[in-house]
């Protein structure tokens, strides 16, 4: 179901649903809040999704918001930001929904909404060289095998739960992957129906 849902998420926007910012003499391109919302309920539906401000830090000039993004029960958390004050143009409520929007952009960003407008082709082919993963160690492997077997579940349907989760087998996730994997293997996320 993930593989269905992936080309959906990563899927260009409409030109009308991107704006561009420049800063440090380099243009942006954001996504309209709005738009970020009829995405996650076209793929996962209304009530499927959540999103909630957890916090909020107020920095000389400047406010960070901590957002969690939950879809089907996984947390995505990100940090947005915004500046107020006496040379900008937002108050510290606008700045407030401004860096909690932007919140929401960074956590969608980790499904793959919008990744392609963070990416020039040059930096991409770059990148995706210089960012190769760096393998987990085979103490790190055990360790997810351990909590594999204590929910009775075999390397064999590990791997294949990463390689249709993540595209790639255990011994390759990198170590953000390999996080989440433990995180939902201590909280019995991971089911046999999973990775059957």
């Amino acid at each position: 179901m993930l593989k269905l849902k992936k080309p959906l998420l990563e899927a260009e926007f409409k030109p009308e649903d991107i704006y561009e910012r420049n800063h440090s003499g380099e243009t942006l391109h954001y996504i309209r809040n709005g738009a970020l919302i009829n995405r996650l309920n076209q793929v996962y539906g209304n009530g499927q999704w959540s999103f909630e401000a957890l916090e909020h830090i107020f920095l000389k000039g400047e406010v960070v918001v901590k957002g969690c993004l939950t879809v089907n029960g996984v947390k995505h958390t990100q940090y947005g930001n915004a500046q107020f004050g006496y040379n900008q143009q937002l108050s510290a409520g606008d700045a407030i929904k401004a860096a909690t929007s932007n919140s929401l952009l960074r956590c969608t960003l980790l499904l793959g909404v919008g990744l392609y407008l963070r990416q020039s082709p040059e930096k991409t082919m770059v990148n995706a060289t210089e960012l190769e993963p760096e393998p987990l160690s085979k103490r790190q492997i055990k360790f997810v095998v351990d909590l594999a077997t204590k929910q009775q579940l075999t390397t064999e349907k590990v791997d294949h739960y990463c390689q249709s989760h993540y595209g790639r087998p255990l011994d390759l996730l990198d170590k953000q992957q390999a996080s989440e994997l433990i995180t939902f293997l201590q909280e019995g996320r991971v089911e046999l129906t999973q990775v059957a």
